[in-house]
């Protein structure tokens, strides 16, 4: 599974990757569909923090390159490229 993420993501071709998405999105049950408010492409320099705080929402973070360190529920969560993390 995550290693067809990585190559959808390797590809240049939007159209490819929506309707890879879409076939993806299709696969899960009505009762478990999700709306995606924001989407984000950062990038951050090596001193970038976030100051602790309470999420209200569902986080779905995806590591592209480079590395870093996320707290949740105070638990560290290494994070190094390809990483993907759900946060409910």
């Amino acid at each position: 599974m995550f290693k067809g993420i990585k190559n959808m993501l390797k590809k240049n071709n939007n159209r490819e990757k929506v309707a890879w998405l879409r076939s993806l999105l299709a696969t899960i049950p009505l009762k478990h569909h999700f709306k995606v408010h924001w989407c984000y492409n950062l990038t951050v320099s090596p001193n970038w923090k976030v100051a602790p705080r309470v999420i209200d929402d569902m986080h779905l973070l995806f590591v592209k390159r480079g590395s870093g360190t996320y707290f949740i529920n105070g638990v560290e969560e290494k994070l190094a490229r390809g990483k993907v993390i759900f946060i409910p």
